[in-house]
């Protein structure tokens, strides 16, 4: 049968001067392909920052990425799919400039991204053909900003144990195309979560965690027509029982919980083939 081989080298370099920190390395991979198709490539990375304070710092990262195709981009062909043996490995360039810092118990990021993809691996479907193919599809420039804040409480006894909240938007360009992506062009736009553990006493505590999400795309429905993916929001709960006892008040190695997953009830259809369940809830422990 086929079989792939991949030896790579990797060489880094450290610099760091008063308030300055660089770090440059490369990598250089050899790839000999299922069908004999030897190629190489070549990864560079640089890493810059700068300490504004001893607790707030300003970074910038540039790096090349790629990512060879899998066993089921290649080969898989059955259930109205079909691989692609002669798929070329996707590549990227990433760039991000960003601040983080830390305020007593409080961790806080910002960042402005972009990356420029090209040769997209994705499973495609034409107008009049029920086949989805494994393909090398297009380019795809995707920039955005992300940002969050996260804390951790310094004292066990605290009512808000942690917290943290983290958002990203961003949006992509790519040329006209006479196909319907599965997954490669189906990207978030906008991403908000929120979750916090909150201890309610008497050994209980109270997890929640909220999640807002725009997708950019469409799906076929079951009628066969193309329709807009449209926002959601999904909320969790978890409420557990984690005693703690002895002269410093550790928490034993057990666990009773109660999870209520999309407590909501909303539809969510996270990608054209991956719908999840409606409202769901579990129950046990761990030891």
């Amino acid at each position: 049968g086929a079989s792939t081989a991949d030896f790579s080298f990797f060489a880094e370099h450290k610099y760091s001067r008063e308030r300055f920190q660089v770090s440059a390395g490369a990598m250089l991979n050899y790839h000999d392909g299922p069908i004999g198709d030897s190629s190489y490539f070549f990864s560079p990375s640089l890493d810059v920052l700068y300490r504004l304070t001893k607790d707030a710092s300003l970074y910038a990262t540039a790096n090349r990425s790629m990512r060879y195709p899998t066993y089921t981009d290649l080969y898989y062909n059955r259930g109205g799919a079909q691989g692609s043996i002669n798929l070329r490995p996707e590549s990227a360039w990433n760039y991000e400039l960003g601040y983080k810092q830390k305020s007593g118990q409080v961790y806080s990021s910002a960042a402005l991204f972009h990356r420029r993809s090209k040769d997209l691996i994705d499973w495609v479907l034409y107008a009049g053909d029920p086949i989805a193919y494994a393909s090398n599809i297009t380019s795809l420039a995707l920039t955005g900003i992300e940002g969050g804040m996260q804390y951790n409480a310094s004292k066990r006894k605290a009512l808000l144990r942690n917290a943290t909240v983290q958002a990203a938007l961003m949006r992509g360009v790519t040329p006209e195309v006479d196909f319907s992506s599965l997954y490669a062009l189906d990207y978030l736009q906008a991403k908000i979560n929120a979750r916090a553990t909150q201890r309610l006493g008497l050994g209980f505590f109270l997890n929640y965690s909220i999640t807002l999400q725009d997708r950019v795309g469409t799906y076929m429905s079951s009628g066969g027509d193309e329709v807009k993916y449209d926002p959601f929001a999904l909320v969790d709960f978890k409420l557990y029982y984690a005693p703690a006892g002895g002269i410093f008040k550790r928490q034993f190695p057990f666990q009773a919980f109660v999870n209520i997953n999309n407590a909501l009830d909303a539809y969510l259809l996270r990608s054209r083939q991956c719908h999840s369940a409606r409202s769901m809830g579990q129950y046990g422990f761990r030891i």
